[in-house]
């Protein structure tokens, strides 16, 4: 069973064959200089242990950060990085599931960036 910092930085490394700008395996980067950036972070989950084996069932946001982005530029990059995640053998042969669940569209605070929260549901 993968760690939750094995899975992080497998996204990374997948994401990076899409995206070329930075990506952070963190919930609360600083990005303050940043135009484009990514972030992966594991939201929340539960772990079942059972008869020597367990299973944890976790929430996975991807989010895409872009300064003066429209829906459809955030759109384009969120459909290559799910298309590469979804299609990624080692993440296949870690991972138990990978499901995206939702999505959802953010302004950041006050720098004029939006933000595409690609969120995912993973069994591993």
């Amino acid at each position: 069973m993968p760690s939750r910092e094995q899975i992080r930085q497998r996204l990374q490394t997948v994401i990076a064959s899409v995206f070329t700008g930075t990506i952070f395996t963190t919930r609360y980067p600083d990005a303050r200089e940043l135009f484009e950036f990514v972030c992966v972070h594991i939201q929340s989950g539960e772990t079942e242990h059972g008869f020597g084996s367990s299973i944890t069932t976790a929430e996975l946001i991807v989010s895409i950060n872009k300064q003066g982005a429209e829906d459809s530029d955030l759109d384009s990059i969120g459909e290559s990085i799910t298309s590469a995640i979804q299609s990624d053998a080692v993440l296949r042969s870690d991972l138990v599931g990978l499901y995206q669940t939702g999505f959802n569209y953010d302004p950041l605070e006050s720098d004029g960036a939006m933000s595409l929260n690609l969120k995912f549901t993973i069994m591993y």
